[in-house]
């Protein structure tokens, strides 16, 4: 499967990709959507990576905050 991520503004190389691997295995992500703020995207981008398979190192995210096991 391929995976394709668009960091430019509005989405439009999405749809693009979309249209052009439409009959292959893909998933294609805009991550600068005007409806979303900064952090409610990368959590969206992250959270469908997740839950695709893609396996992934989160620990730096949370360096900065006090965590507690519970």
């Amino acid at each position: 499967v391929r995976v394709f991520i668009e960091l430019g503004p509005k989405g439009g190389l999405t749809s693009c990709v979309s249209r052009i691997l439409a009959d292959r295995g893909h998933l294609a992500l805009a991550a600068d959507l005007s409806n979303r703020t900064s952090v409610c995207q990368l959590n969206h981008v992250l959270a469908v990576l997740a839950c695709h398979g893609v396996s992934m190192k989160l620990a730096h995210l949370y360096n900065r905050r006090n965590l507690e096991v519970i």
